[in-house]
């Protein structure tokens, strides 16, 4: 559909002398097939423009105007539905972000407060105080994606007599 609006546009400023759009026009139908969706909606839009005016000598050459509202409805659409996809993709860069510091919080929950409470039970309960850190470790480590650092001993200690 873009193609034959520059065709019908490049055979009127052909005819008419219009040197502005022949050179703006003269691409061949391959480099319409070839852009992407988003560069060929900009040229559609920019051949809309250039039918302004000058829809009824158009007609000569086997464009009507209704061809040219689809175009027109067509980049528009398209356009639109752009927006909305920055729109999402805004959206989900935001809530990655919200993620992110939840995690952030959630990690100094367990530095700052349970890592400080299950120190308490370093001597009284040593078999607690290793599985909890054991346990915390592979979890934080997943979700941190951290370096291993120095914890409680592999070994459970004898608790003393």
């Amino acid at each position: 559909m873009v193609s034959q609006l520059a065709s019908s546009l490049y055979t009127y400023a052909h005819e008419h002398d219009k040197l502005e759009i022949l050179n703006r026009v003269d691409k061949s139908q391959t480099y319409y097939k070839r852009l992407r969706d988003t560069n060929l909606i900009l040229e559609a839009s920019d051949l809309v423009k250039m039918t302004q005016g000058i829809e009824t000598e158009l007609l000569d050459q086997g464009l009507t105007a209704e061809e040219i509202a689809s175009v027109t409805t067509l980049s528009a659409e398209f356009e639109t539905s752009m927006k909305e996809l920055g729109t999402s993709e805004a959206e989900g860069s935001t809530a990655t972000k919200s993620l992110y510091q939840l995690i952030g919080e959630a990690k100094e929950i367990v530095d700052n407060q349970l890592n400080v409470h299950a120190e308490k039970f370093k001597t009284k309960n040593p078999a607690f105080y290793n599985q909890y850190f054991s346990a915390s470790r592979v979890i934080m480590s997943g979700a941190r994606h951290e370096k291993k650092t120095d914890g409680p001993a592999t070994e459970t200690p004898k608790p003393a007599n």
